[in-house]
């Protein structure tokens, strides 16, 4: 009792975490971790109410300390009196991808809840959100312990492929594919982050936990973004051999290549296993190995990164700052003079280097080499940084119309999310696109949305399209610059109006474009605060509902869907009514559509093709799909949008081509795969079908996408790593509505 009483008592934390409906058991489990983690240091509330009131709760529970959780899971909140009790401490806790346009959300979130200081478990985070990586701790990934308390498993699987094989897990496609082919292997496939429903049949829990210990080797990838996951860390933990790609990350985690796991590519990983399965005794050491590293350095109880900045934060004095040189290590107070050393957070991503590649070749006017970066980064998986590359590039080759049409993109997504407004860098654009469409009062309707975020690109725009429409300057808000993901350079404001007036010229806005170059640069001032503007949260659903209005506005005066939908109505009744009007009752219904069909939508509506090729009848469930979705594609932007046939459509095109398994007979092998971005392969298999699935795969241009349980029919996409050449849609004519 004495022993208790001398006891230092843990701080107290409230955490806002707000989660959306129906998640997976799995994903569930995670928070829990993370929940246990926090516990080990902290007295902790879990604030999971939608609605709640910041004041009530610090006056009942009165914490040290408050965390507020945002990203992809995240579900609609709203909290109250945010703006009180600023004396306490307050860190975000942003829980996404690092590629995820999620983090938009989890920017403005902070800003609006005035928080400063944010943790993420993704070690590649400030690679890709470099504007606040110099305030972004790592609380990165781990085990928890009471999960892999258990005795050694008798191994029955040699190899056991697991996770999802979307494009943006290309090592991991590749070394599965390698390994199927040449030792016994056991697939658990993955069926989403976000459907309960969709993932009730995976393996989950201790039941995944005891499917890798049974298993001699299990590869695992850290994404194009060359993450540390969890379940690099869970594979040592169940007693497996882990093969990884040697990363930064996972250098840094103390990972050694055949010492305590297997560091392989396509070129030695079927060396390196037939090597071990032949010495047994190393094997043995290297799992043993494994299994130490991660239960000495990588689990919860070793995850004290957000205790130690709360205790630094109490000691720290005039002229330091916390820093942490080790992405897994502890915090440390430095002198503010003192450097850091980037190389700890360096993931080595290879798509966050294209894209600000593909943006020094806009500032270049390099449009080809630019559109080329931002189609394989958009082909590996869908970012905001890469539509924004794609936008500006369209604005500065002419198109503002297709701009748009990649602007609207990322703010449909963000909107999918529960974003409670548009992410100022790119609703800069948006009016840029506007103005280069010679359209002033569309660009001064959109200038005057969320008036109280403040941005310099954001600010600038206002302040031309108060000046071209002959207003006083917009009032401004006294708040701090908002945080934003997209790395663009702040010009000088002489170089920023000659690029934007070179765009507006190249659009044809001559009258525009002089009308500008002849305002004096005092019409642009920097940092001045000409009024107050507050940010209440009763304006959230009326910013809403004006987006809302400005999207139907859109698509009103541009006609931007009208025309491309004519390629679904067009044709015999049959044809446009019977699909259409099966779809509608199925959903009606509830009646889910298959993995095939739902995955083909997807596909069509953002993968970069410039055609859609009929092998297999209109009048199918799977051929409305697939048009619906291409209707909302930017890239198709042609008079003649879909085709009967290959050699019907444009000449050199990249092609979605929908081939029933009767008709693998009747397309030119070789000529599909030269114009193919994506194939679907509908019906139930056959020898000959069988036979050109083979084929194709041989030629190694493209990879089977995984997507349902015993599928009827396949699909498969050019893979990213292709570099594209001459004959991607980027370099095509292009037809604009109207």
């Amino acid at each position: 009792m004495e022993l208790r009483q001398l006891e230092k008592p843990k701080p107290r934390l409230l955490l806002f975490r707000s989660i959306r409906a129906n998640l997976p058991p799995f994903i569930l489990q995670h928070f829990e971790d993370q929940e246990d983690c926090l516990r080990q240091s902290f007295n902790l509330h879990v604030i999971s109410d939608i609605d709640c009131d910041l004041d009530r709760l610090c006056d009942l529970h009165q914490p040290e300390l408050l965390m507020f959780e945002s990203g992809v899971y995240a579900g609609k909140r709203t909290i109250r009196n945010y703006h009180t009790h600023q004396h306490i401490p307050r860190i975000g806790f942003c829980n996404s991808d690092a590629y995820c346009a999620a983090r938009s959300i989890f920017l403005s979130d902070m800003d609006r809840w005035g928080v400063e200081t944010f943790f993420t478990h993704s070690i590649s985070m400030p690679s890709y959100t470099t504007e606040i990586a110099d305030r972004l701790f790592l609380w990165p990934n781990s085990v928890n312990p009471k999960r892999f308390s258990f005795q050694r498993q008798p191994k029955c699987t040699t190899v056991l492929l697991t996770g999802s094989r979307a494009p943006h897990y290309p090592w991991r496609n590749a070394i599965s594919r390698i390994l199927s082919e040449r030792f016994p292997v056991a697939n658990s496939p993955h069926f989403g982050w976000f459907d309960a429903n969709a993932a009730g049949t995976m393996v989950m829990g201790d039941a995944y936990v005891q499917q890798l210990a049974q298993s001699i080797f299990v590869p695992a990838c850290g994404s194009i973004a060359r993450e540390a996951v969890r379940k690099h860390f869970e594979i040592p933990a169940a007693g497996a051999c882990l093969i990884a790609e040697k990363t930064p990350a996972l250098e840094a985690a103390g990972f050694v290549d055949m010492e305590n796991c297997i560091f392989a590519d396509q070129s030695d990983v079927v060396d390196k296993v037939s090597y071990l399965l032949d010495h047994p005794p190393e094997l043995e050491c290297i799992v043993e190995a494994g299994k130490n590293l991660v239960h000495l350095r990588h689990t919860i109880r070793k995850r004290t990164q957000v205790a130690d900045w709360l205790a630094l934060h109490k000691q720290r004095r005039e002229g330091q700052r916390i820093q942490q040189r080790d992405p897994f290590g502890k915090l440390e107070l430095v002198a503010n003079d003192s450097l850091s050393d980037p190389s700890c957070f360096s993931s080595g991503s290879e798509q966050i280097t294209i894209i600000r590649s593909g943006m020094v070749d806009v500032g270049r006017n390099d449009l080809m080499a630019a559109r080329a970066k931002f189609t394989r980064s958009n082909n590996w998986r869908f970012t905001t940084e890469a539509a924004l590359g794609m936008a500006l590039a369209s604005i500065r080759d002419g198109r503002p119309r297709v701009a748009m049409e990649w602007i609207w993109r990322i703010l449909d997504n963000d909107l999918s999310m529960n974003a409670l407004e548009p992410e100022p860098v790119v609703w800069a654009t948006l009016i840029r696109a506007w103005l280069c469409m010679g359209k002033l009062n569309e660009a001064r309707r959109h200038s005057q949305v969320i008036p109280w975020v403040n941005h310099h690109e954001l600010d600038r725009m206002r302040n031309l399209v108060a000046h071209l429409s002959n207003l006083p300057p917009p009032a401004r808000s006294t708040l701090p610059q908002r945080a934003t993901v997209h790395a663009l350079e702040k010009l000088a404001i002489e170089e920023w109006r000659s690029r934007l007036a070179a765009d507006m010229r190249k659009c044809g806005q001559f009258q525009l474009s002089d009308q500008m170059a002849s305002l004096s640069l005092d019409a642009f001032p920097e940092n001045v605060s000409i009024d107050s503007i507050t940010t209440p949260t009763e304006l959230a659903d009326s910013t809403l509902r004006q987006i809302e209005a400005l999207r139907r506005a859109h698509k009103r005066s541009l006609g931007a869907v009208a025309a491309r939908l004519e390629m679904r109505i067009s044709g015999p009744p049959s044809r446009r009514l019977f699909p259409m009007a099966k779809r509608w009752a199925m959903k009606r219904l509830g009646i889910q559509e298959s993995g095939l069909v739902r995955k083909s939508a997807d596909l069509a509506a953002t993968a970069d093709y410039a055609q859609v090729v009929l092998h297999t009848p209109a009048t199918t469930i799977l051929a409305d799909a697939v048009l619906s979705g291409a209707a909302q594609n930017p890239n198709l932007r042609f008079t003649n949008p879909v085709a009967n046939s290959i050699f019907q459509s444009v000449n050199g095109a990249r092609i979605f081509l929908i081939l029933g398994e009767d008709q693998c007979d009747s397309v030119d092998l070789p000529l599909l795969m030269e114009r193919a971005e994506v194939l679907v392969l509908d019906g139930t298999p056959t020898r000959k079908s069988r036979k050109f699935i083979s084929d194709l795969l041989a030629a190694g241009l493209f990879d089977r996408l995984e997507f349902d349980i015993n599928p009827r029919g396949a699909i498969f996409r050019r893979r990213a790593e292709e570099k594209p050449g001459t004959f991607t849609s980027s370099l095509l004519p292009v037809f604009e509505n109207g």
